[in-house]
């Protein structure tokens, strides 16, 4: 995690990532070889980025704008605009990269498939050479969520179970590929979150708020139990949160003071991790 604006996102292989920031640039990183995208378009206010697992599909969002989606490890790109411009807050992959869920700033949350052909991301891939395709859009809006404001999403190695986000309300649940949605239970109601992560299998679930609470769930999310008290002192709020193995034997949450912490027992307690020299740091961490 470096000190800057950039948005990163890693899947559970960490040898696929895509790094992105506001300032319009995205890079793909496969077998630690960094290629900048440069044909995306110039200045694109890139805000959330989605990897698979073997690193063939590879989806970002922008705010405002659409979303821009490769299925062939970056080679070549295309564009989602069926869901209009938004201000795409977060977006989540299935490991096979089929199924996706994407949530918008004061708008819909989404499931979508990344359609095509895909080819492994075995080797380093080019940049490019040729425009961004139009595409094709696959942006489904899950109606029974409705319009509101979402900060972010998970979604479980088969994509068959969902959760997202509110930034203020009820965390939502879903079993079935997002058919229907349930609130989930144990979390107090309404509150202000800011990240959810959730294991392979979909079991384990955790979800943060910005005052800094922290939430656990053993049974996919339909019951959750307050475990803040693992905290460190002095952590007032989170903006992040990763899971970085798959029984969060190491998962990574970003607070609002710059600092990195790392739990490495499932969730129970957090330790300092890294410290960021700029205070207030919007980290955005992911698997």
């Amino acid at each position: 995690m470096h000190c800057t604006t950039h948005r990163t996102a890693s899947h559970r292989t960490p040898t696929y990532r895509v790094a992105a920031d506001a300032g319009g640039k995205l890079w793909t990183n496969n077998n630690g070889t960094w290629i900048e995208q440069t044909y995306l378009g110039p200045n694109q206010p890139f805000s959330a980025t989605a990897v698979s697992a073997d690193g063939s599909v590879i989806v970002a969002g922008t705010a405002p704008g659409p979303l821009f989606i490769s299925v062939d490890g970056g080679s070549t790109w295309t564009r989602d605009s069926s869901a209009g411009s938004q201000e795409w807050t977060g977006i989540s992959l299935a490991d096979d990269g089929t199924v996706g869920v994407a949530t918008t700033h004061n708008g819909n949350a989404y499931t979508f498939a990344p359609a095509g052909t895909r080819a492994p991301s075995s080797a380093p891939t080019p940049a490019p050479t040729v425009p961004v395709g139009p595409g094709q859009g696959s942006l489904s809006p899950i109606t029974p969520l409705g319009v509101g404001n979402w900060s972010a999403s998970a979604v479980s190695a088969s994509g068959a179970q969902m959760l997202v986000a509110p930034a203020s309300g009820e965390l939502q649940v879903s079993t079935n590929q997002g058919s229907s949605f349930t609130a989930a239970t144990g979390t107090g109601g309404a509150q202000l979150w800011v990240g959810v992560a959730q294991s392979s299998n979909g079991s384990l679930v955790c979800a943060l708020t910005t005052d800094g609470q922290v939430f656990v769930s053993t049974n996919g999310g339909a019951s959750f139990t307050n475990t803040t008290a693992g905290v460190p002192a002095g952590v007032t709020g989170w903006t992040a949160l990763g899971a970085a193995a798959d029984d969060f034997s190491v998962l990574v949450a970003g607070a609002t003071d710059g600092k990195l912490y790392r739990s490495t027992d499932g969730v129970r307690t957090y330790v300092l991790w890294f410290v960021c020299a700029c205070m207030q740091r919007a980290w955005m961490c992911r698997r």
